[in-house]
């Protein structure tokens, strides 16, 4: 995945733009049909979500905007005899899918594009590299190295030395971001580790729904590869607390 998205990375800010809002959408989509909501409702979800998608890329105020949707969506559920005994599991779901998929990836658009500064292509594609990284390190360290369970409720196959591996592979890429691209290295080297930290939840609160709906993948996207949250879930944990990091720097 991280292969074909690189030369977007680098050659078109209006073709990412296009990524993040189709992958956000497919996401919701996903998470939805995995949670085993109504169909009604998986639409709901993808309508509003363009919705949402199309204020924040307009620049029309999107948080009054989305919370005219809660209220909505409990008109819909109360009118509907079929959901009255489930409806608040209903909104529920429908309410951390909407936080869960749409909102990271709207995060993202926001410190990737601030409106401040021209498209740098160098900050999505740090980030695209070092989690990549982070992840493959953290793979094959914890297969071959890893003895001492990380959270073995959850996610029984990783380890800490496979989290530990995720961390240096991060501090890894990171150096090479700063030999290759410049900017601070400072700067890189705390991005690296930020992601190298924060790609753990991500892939734990995936385990955590995946567990509790007894499905193995998040869907069936990539076959052999499973679904879309399958991919992108460490980025859904990154991309908030990225978009605070850049806020405050």
């Amino acid at each position: 995945m991280a292969g074909t998205v690189i030369p977007v990375i680098i050659f078109s800010g209006e073709a990412l733009t296009g990524i993040l809002v189709l992958v956000s959408l497919g996401a919701i989509l996903e998470f939805t049909q995995l949670v085993d909501l109504q169909k009604k409702y998986q639409i709901l979800s993808v309508i509003w979500g363009i919705f949402f998608w199309a204020c924040v890329l307009l620049n029309i105020p999107a948080i009054p905007v989305a919370a005219i949707a809660f209220p909505l969506i409990g008109v819909m559920v109360l009118t509907d005899k079929e959901a009255v005994i489930i409806g608040l599991d209903i909104m529920t779901k429908w309410l951390m899918g909407f936080v869960y998929c749409i909102v990271p990836f709207v995060l993202a658009y926001c410190f990737i594009f601030d409106g401040e500064h021209p498209y740098d292509w160098r900050l999505p594609l740090g980030i695209v590299m070092i989690n990549y990284t982070s992840d493959t390190f953290a793979y094959f360290v914890g297969k071959y190295l890893g003895k001492h369970a990380f959270s073995p409720t959850i996610s029984p196959k990783k380890t800490w030395e496979g989290v530990i591996g995720g961390v240096l592979g991060a501090w890894l890429a990171g150096f090479a971001m700063y030999s290759l691209l410049g900017e601070a290295r400072w700067s890189w080297l705390l991005l690296s580790l930020i992601i190298s930290i924060f790609n753990q939840p991500g892939d734990l609160i995936e385990s955590v729904i995946k567990r509790n709906v007894n499905k193995k993948d998040s869907g069936t996207f990539i076959p052999g590869h499973g679904g879309i949250l399958d991919r992108v879930d460490s980025l859904l944990t990154i991309f908030p607390i990225i978009y605070c990091y850049q806020s405050f720097i």
